[in-house]
């Protein structure tokens, strides 16, 4: 989703209006410096996290803060109350490098430092073509050397703090990517990937990180036909994880609820996942963004609702990975634009239902069971240490019978060489003893 406006799920004529105002502002805009963010407040220790990739795994889409950053100190301090583990940022490349070669990383330093130091996994989105790299608009297609280079950059910068990388932002959308054409995405990702790679070989290459759209000519491809496009173009061995962002808005319909349905996010899910197996692939996909805005007839009840359902739904399928939640706070609480409502919290940091609907769910994953009284427990601990009980009193028990067995025998062979030396004696004295008896 990005950042003020979501194109490609909404009514076409709405979509035309809002991306040309929105490539206005963005052309106007890509030459301004990055807001200055607080640095993170001292910790006793450090931790450095990497990204939770468990199913159940709950995580923040966060790419605001690269904009209109708010109180992030507060927003990360919620996120880790409620138990969310990972945090999606956005590197936006049109501020960070806005001349080629002239960066300004001090926005995204903060974040990454905060988020880090707080124990959050984090995923990078890397996007935004600088006026420089294109045709003057960030969504214009960049040269994918360019592109790797500066994805590269943003890699070696932050090796050790951040290990999951998105390549683009809906690039199936022409409001993210001009063209929105797999092919011109998978060399971009092709070159991304083995720059990425080479900054640290552990790091996730993400993507796809599409949006759920129909295909209307000149404005959106469908998911589906955009992975398809991808494997044909030799994508498969340039990622580690697809992602997906399965809105259900504007219908503020629960997930679940488009099984069935064609052209849903539910039944594009499943085909996408098709398509990767008929091409011999098995990787995650990954959810990294879903929300729904609290606007017009949909209420605080009803997101928290449809956001717990979500939770759900997505964890049950065998090859779905973690989720991400779109977004923390409102831009704009109360406006009616359906983008400034999307926040779990309040513009003023007051928190909606759906806070306590996240937390809820996470604590519930996470909660263990206890075993049947009758039942011996079944950790590895305790086998080991039922196992290491059984044989010391094993090993005792047959040293203990060695040493009686040696005991038993040294007794008997000294009873006989005893016997032995003293027969003759006995047997001399016996018969001198006869003798005088004879006398």
């Amino acid at each position: 989703m990005d950042w003020r406006v979501r194109a490609v799920r909404r009514p076409l004529a709405v979509n035309c209006a809002v991306a040309m105002t929105a490539s206005a502002l963005w052309c106007s805009s890509a030459a301004q410096t990055l807001p200055t963010v607080a640095r993170p407040a001292d910790y006793a220790y450090v931790l450095t996290a990497e990204v939770d990739q468990s199913k159940d795994a709950v995580g923040m889409s966060e790419p605001y803060w690269s904009y209109n950053h708010g109180d992030i100190e507060a927003d990360l301090d919620a996120m880790v109350a409620m138990g969310i583990t990972n945090v999606r940022i956005q590197v936006p490349w049109v501020y960070v490098e806005p001349q080629q070669g002239v960066y300004d990383w001090a926005t995204v330093d903060a974040i990454v430092e905060a988020a880090d130091a707080r124990g959050l996994g984090i995923v990078a989105i890397v996007s935004h073509t600088p006026g420089w790299a294109g045709d003057g608009g960030f969504n214009s297609v960049p040269d994918p050397d360019v592109y790797a280079d500066f994805a590269g950059e943003v890699a070696q910068r932050y090796q050790g703090s951040v290990n999951a990388y998105e390549v683009w932002n809906e690039p199936n959308g022409a409001m993210f990517y001009e063209s929105a054409d797999p092919e011109d995405y998978t060399a971009m990702l092709q070159a991304a990937y083995a720059a990425i790679k080479e900054a640290d070989s552990s790091n996730i290459v993400i993507a796809g990180v599409l949006g759920s759209s129909g295909t209307v000519s000149g404005v959106s491809l469908n998911p589906v036909e955009f992975v398809e496009g991808m494997y044909s173009a030799g994508a498969k061995d340039y990622f580690d994880v697809l992602s997906f962002h399965p809105y259900a808005y504007p219908l503020g319909t629960e997930f679940s609820a488009g099984e069935g349905y064609p052209g849903s996010a539910y039944e594009q899910l499943q085909a996408i996942w098709d398509v990767m197996e008929e091409a011999g692939d098995s990787k995650q996909i990954w959810a990294t963004e879903f929300g729904v805005p609290t606007s017009g007839d949909i209420s605080e009840a009803d997101q928290a609702a449809i956001i717990a359902e979500f939770l759900s739904a997505w964890s049950e399928f065998a090859y779905t990975g973690p989720m991400f939640i779109h977004s923390t706070r409102d831009l704009e609480s109360g406006s009616d634009s359906l983008e400034d409502n999307f926040g779990i919290f309040y513009t003023n940091g007051d928190p909606k239902l759906a806070v306590e609907a996240i937390a809820q769910w996470i604590e519930e994953q996470q909660q263990v069971e206890e075993p049947d009284p009758e039942v011996p427990p079944t950790n590895p601990g305790y086998d080991l240490g039922a196992a290491l009980q059984a044989f010391v009193a094993s090993v005792v028990g047959q040293v203990t019978a060695f040493v009686q067995g040696v005991s038993n025998a040294v007794g008997r062979i000294i009873t006989s060489i005893v016997d032995a030396v003293t027969r003759p004696f006995t047997r001399l004295s016996s018969a001198t003893s006869e003798q005088t008896r004879s006398a």
